[in-house]
């Protein structure tokens, strides 16, 4: 085993039995394979570039209305999340002054969904990968993180009401579309 194989073992092993399981689990557990490229490639996308940090969930407020764009052949709605955010300082929380802004990409069906279902002022939690995007402006360097969605749910416990339309999807039997009496 190499040195770096070792370290991810304890560090396993550590925190199995942090949350009190015992160690012989790991025998019975398959090893995952690794990848063989030490590096991650950035991706581009229109001459921005990209790099994915992880998986995110964000819950605010919509900014304004989602924008629908075409790229290449699939559809982009864009929206900004207002985010309350703080810190607990000696167990109390402190609200930060301003507020933090997410800008939000959702493609393809969820994408068109946002756009015809979601407003400004809707409440949301979106999960999703978060990444930063770098372009340049004049030659001076810009970027901003940017969060494409995943799942996008509207918080209902606002007392705000959104209408979706159900459709049928294609091949579907009648008999087997849910009815729903009022």
């Amino acid at each position: 085993m190499r040195d770096d194989e070792v370290a991810h073992e304890a560090g396993i092993l550590d925190a199995v039995l942090g949350i009190g399981l015992h160690a012989s689990i790991l025998a019975s557990a398959p090893t995952p394979e690794r990848p063989t490229s030490p590096t991650i490639q950035p991706r581009t996308r229109d001459r921005a570039t990209i790099r994915c940090m992880g998986r995110r969930t964000i819950r605010g407020n919509l900014a304004a209305d989602p924008e629908q764009r075409a790229e290449h052949a699939d559809a982009v709605t864009t929206f900004v999340v207002v985010e309350r955010t703080g810190r607990y300082v000696r167990g109390e929380p402190v609200w930060h002054e301003v507020p933090t802004t997410h800008h939000v990409e959702a493609r393809s069906t969820l994408g068109r969904l946002a756009a015809r279902t979601l407003r400004q002022g809707h409440g949301v939690t979106v999960t999703g990968k978060e990444h930063t995007e770098s372009w340049e402006v004049d030659g001076r360097a810009q970027q901003r993180r940017v969060v494409e969605a995943t799942t996008i749910a509207v918080d209902l416990a606002l007392g705000q009401e959104v209408t979706v339309e159900l459709r049928r999807p294609a091949g579907a039997l009648e008999a087997d579309w849910p009815v729903f009496d009022e």
